[in-house]
């Protein structure tokens, strides 16, 4: 098979692609799968590498996925119990994300990635935090073993691991003993080998709040970042923007929030002052000013011209919470795909939210896949004349989706100067955390 395509996941033992798991970690099993979609007109052919933590490959089988498709590995094919991660080789481009899911009941979703960097950053790690902890799994994508080390934001004895090549490891931050209970900040990944890696990270929460969200490393920052959906009083749902000083000096950043699409609400702008230099800071979108509702994206500046990285945690009062990452609009396109679009599956149904992170008006076309669940073909989607950082949700339920839907989607922004971020929510309704999100892979 001539490899044109490879892609790293951390999965879970029945779900995704790039850490699987099924040992304990904060008091939970965990399980995964994942969700591959074939990007161009031609037949992928595919092989998927499952490797433990001690480098060895447990299962490597191979598939293919038809043109302009997408395929679900669920439960995934490695022995259980199983603790690792995955790379999927494909001679055609792909694109992946992961399920994960906690207890049957905790449920949280990232995206696979293309590549790796020799230093990655981690915006958002807690130990104890009003029941919330984080633990991640490091993956080396590399071709020689090597030694990550990992540097809390004010601690000072880091974490350290050797990983063989294509191998993970994992940290959990609950069993830390150098962290102090409470402890909520940031983290930076070296290694010593030069070698690329990437990491997904799980923050849980098992106390009153009862929710699991995930979120991927960073390789590199920008000086402006996008986030397509920030939420206030939106049916119980709120959102916490955490953003990471990347840079080499201190500097003030701003969040700016777009037009509000749901209510009356215009909320004035949030600040960080003198951020450090691998200093992380928290904005809520809930109390004081956030009285009211509120729906729309936002947009993240910073005084000195330094590199930032952020995520946006989705929570709801009554456990449930997603994550997903903030966008660089300097390295987004006119096209982004979601692997996983769905309604009516199980009683899951999606929202894709997406964002105009162009500089003027751009109208939206949402173009769905073909149905791998059944025979109903959903109509495609248009939104015209979406302002400049402004926002619009396209929701797979309602009248519109009668019958199931198991299948993908490309999002597309037509205009001169348009270019789109896009996220998609899973959800369900009923007990426990049935609430994913991912971030629209570029297309490209």
């Amino acid at each position: 098979m001539k490899k044109v395509s490879q892609i790293s996941v951390i999965v879970f033992l029945g779900a995704f692609v790039f850490l699987s798991m099924s040992n304990p970690v904060n008091a939970l099993t965990y399980s995964s799968g994942f969700q591959v979609q074939n990007l161009s007109a031609t037949t992928a052919n595919i092989q998927i590498k499952y490797y433990d933590q001690g480098g060895t490959v447990v299962a490597s089988p191979n598939d293919t996925i038809p043109a302009n498709s997408s395929k679900t590995y669920f439960p995934i094919h490695a022995p259980s119990p199983f603790n690792g991660s995955v790379i999927i080789e494909s001679d055609q481009q792909v694109v992946a994300i992961v399920n994960a899911v906690g207890d049957g009941t905790y449920f949280a979703s990232t995206t696979g990635f293309s590549s790796g960097s020799t230093s990655i950053n981690l915006p958002l790690l807690m130990k104890g935090n009003a029941g919330f902890d984080t633990w991640f799994n490091v993956q080396n994508t590399g071709t020689a073993g090597t030694i990550v080390t990992v540097t809390y934001s004010g601690i000072a004895t880091p974490d350290t691991a050797t990983i063989p090549p294509g191998a993970s490891a994992t940290f959990n931050q609950a069993t830390n003993a150098n962290l102090p209970n409470g402890f909520v900040g940031s983290a930076t990944v070296t290694n010593t080998g030069g070698q690329p890696i990437v990491a997904s990270v799980m923050q849980v929460g098992t106390g009153s709040t009862k929710a699991m969200l995930g979120y991927n490393s960073f390789s590199s920052g920008s000086q402006e970042i996008k986030a397509p959906l920030v939420m206030a009083n939106n049916s119980g749902f709120f959102t916490g923007i955490q953003v990471m000083n990347v840079g080499s000096a201190p500097t003030n950043v701003t969040i700016t929030y777009g037009a509000n699409t749901q209510g009356s609400l215009a909320p004035t702008a949030d600040t960080c002052t003198n951020l450090a230099v691998g200093q992380s800071c928290t904005k809520l979108q809930l109390g004081g000013q956030w009285a009211s509702t509120y729906v729309g994206g936002a947009t993240i500046t910073n005084s000195a011209a330094q590199n930032l990285v952020a995520i946006v945690n989705q929570l709801s009062l009554v456990g449930q919470g997603s994550a997903y990452e903030g966008f660089n609009p300097g390295a987004a396109g006119t096209s982004v795909v979601a692997p996983l679009v769905m309604a009516n599956n199980s009683g899951f149904f999606t929202g894709i939210q997406v964002q105009n992170v162009g500089i003027g008006n751009c109208d939206i076309g949402v173009t769905y896949g073909p149905n791998t669940a059944g025979t109903f073909t959903p109509a495609n989607e248009s939104f015209a004349g979406l302002a400049a950082g402004s926002s619009h949700t396209f929701i797979q339920t309602g009248a519109s989706w009668p019958s199931t839907y198991l299948g993908s989607a490309t999002i597309t922004g037509f205009g001169a100067t348009c270019k789109v971020a896009s996220i998609v929510n899973e959800l369900a309704f009923g007990a426990g955390d049935l609430f994913m999100t991912y971030q629209a892979l570029a297309a490209n």
